[in-house]
């Protein structure tokens, strides 16, 4: 059998072992560094060599890319979190929407924070104690809850105009565009993603009721009366709205505008704080954006092995020889470079770093780099939500939730509506107008 032919086991391989590993509990850590010598083997590369001069720089670069941007918006969750502020935007939302509308209000107070530029990771932390008194009072099933959160953490809200998610930033670092690329097509396939989503979450939860399912207190949450004093809902937005605003409308680097946004958070909400002391948040939002960053670098350090083997090159040469019109080749080969490494961020770090320089040779030859910049975005987040994903894994542990109780309606959330909308309507959307 070819070394080609080898590779491309080991990598097949890999991926069937992370996934297990997800299913069993494991640390993407464990998992990462596991595919990657499985991966390694197979190729025929030397391992204590490839571990050490690829993985571990892969995982370094990640980490030194992206910490200060994951830094701060972890400390911005947490100043959320431990003042009521993001309780106070869920309330509002949820007295708006009313019980019927408990999926939607759900995905949309967690949009909100992903567009005020609270990392998805740290998001869900605000979130789910939102979700508990939704789901409670329109009794719906809690398995049901990770699905409704990862709607808002993972698809329109991370990929769509407008975005002050890295998915969004990275294209803009690598191709020069703004955060609105591709405003019209990539607008209207953030509201499908959204509208689409919603529609099958309350499906979802006609079904449960039909079943005789209802909502059950989570055992690992301790329930207390909400007696504590939050800001008002609207002084909560402002923050949000500062950096959506200073971000897309002023182009302020994102860092800069986190920072400028965690000072004015503190500032605003500082007779909140528990105690008054901001200094906990900061504290343990640091502490968390280094847990978070390095789960995610771990599977992203594989791509970095991945890039290494006979089959990468292979396939690679294979896709610059067939000279494939770049808007298909931006969204397929950033969804398959998605499940190649379990995270939407690593795809389009591989992407970029692999075929980026071809991407603004098809802009010089006339191509639309906006569109470019919108199907690399929304493409990278189809595929990387499969079950071995840090940030799935992650969000399951939260709400108390298993693989088996609660992983299909992310699947359908988060790769399959991306995927088919991306492909029947972005796409075509895009070489249409492009």
């Amino acid at each position: 059998m070819s070394s080609i032919a080898l590779s491309g086991i080991g990598i097949l391989l890999s991926l069937v072992v992370m996934t297990i590993f997800a299913f069993k509990g494991i640390s993407t850590v464990i998992c990462g560094c596991v595919a990657a010598l499985i991966t390694i083997v197979l190729s025929g590369l030397p391992v204590l060599e490839t571990m050490s001069a690829n993985y571990i720089p892969g995982v370094a670069s990640f980490f030194i890319s992206y910490f200060l941007i994951f830094l701060l918006s972890s400390i911005m969750g947490k100043i959320y979190e431990q003042t009521g502020a993001a309780k106070a935007v869920g309330e509002k939302l949820a007295k708006t929407f009313g019980p019927k509308m408990a999926m939607a209000a759900v995905v949309v107070s967690t949009a909100i924070l992903i567009y005020g530029g609270i990392t998805s990771f740290v998001v869900i932390f605000a979130i789910f104690p939102i979700a508990l008194v939704l789901f409670e009072e329109a009794d719906i099933p809690t398995r049901l809850i990770p699905g409704a959160a990862t709607l808002g953490l993972w698809s329109f809200a991370m990929t769509g105009p407008f975005s002050t998610q890295i998915q969004n930033i990275i294209p803009m670092n690598y191709l020069g565009t703004s955060s609105t690329a591709a405003l019209g097509p990539g607008g209207l396939t953030a509201i499908l993603c959204f509208g689409i989503g919603v529609i099958y979450l309350m499906w979802e939860e006609k079904k449960a009721k039909k079943r005789g399912e209802h909502f059950v207190f989570p055992a690992h949450v301790e329930k207390l009366e909400d007696t504590k004093e939050k800001p008002n809902w609207f002084i909560a937005l402002i923050p949000i709205l500062f950096v959506i605003i200073s971000f897309n409308a002023f182009q302020l680097n994102i860092v800069y505008a986190l920072l400028i946004t965690d000072i004015m958070a503190i500032i605003l909400f500082f007779k909140y704080f528990p105690d008054r002391n901001f200094m906990r948040a900061i504290n343990e939002g640091a502490a968390g954006a280094v847990t978070v960053i390095i789960n995610t670098a771990a599977i992203v350090g594989f791509g970095s092995v991945v890039k290494m083997t006979p089959f990468y090159t292979f396939a690679v040469d294979a896709i610059v020889n067939l000279q494939m019109n770049p808007y298909v080749l931006s969204f397929v080969s950033t969804n398959v470079f998605a499940g190649l490494m379990g995270s939407s961020s690593g795809s389009l770090g591989l992407f970029y770093e692999s075929l980026g320089d071809l991407m603004l040779k098809y802009g010089q030859a006339g191509y639309n780099l906006e569109f470019i910049h919108r199907l690399s975005s929304v493409g990278c987040a189809g595929l990387d939500s499969l079950p071995y994903c840090g940030a799935i894994i992650s969000v399951l542990n939260v709400c108390g939730v298993t693989h088996k109780e609660g992983y299909f309606p992310i699947f359908i959330n988060c790769t399959v509506i991306p995927i088919l909308v991306g492909a029947l309507v972005l796409l075509p959307l895009c070489m249409l107008l492009g």
